[in-house]
């Protein structure tokens, strides 16, 4: 697979509703994020966030979206 489109299934954009979200998930399931060292990177892009997950098998914007 190509890099940049595998890259990709890691990264969403979100809207503000869509980050608290994303942020309760976070809170939510702490403790098995980091004991799995699984990390994420937000950038802030306007009224949108950008979040990147790192390359894991742990945890999917599907699981946090269900």
């Amino acid at each position: 697979m190509n890099y940049i489109i595998e890259q990709e299934q890691y990264t969403r954009v979100l809207t503000k509703d869509e980050y608290r979200t994303f942020i309760d998930y976070i809170d939510d399931n702490y403790e098995d994020m980091y004991s799995n060292k699984v990390g994420y990177v937000v950038e802030k892009i306007d009224d949108t966030f950008k979040v990147t997950l790192n390359d894991n098998t742990i945890i999917s914007f599907e699981d946090i979206f269900k």
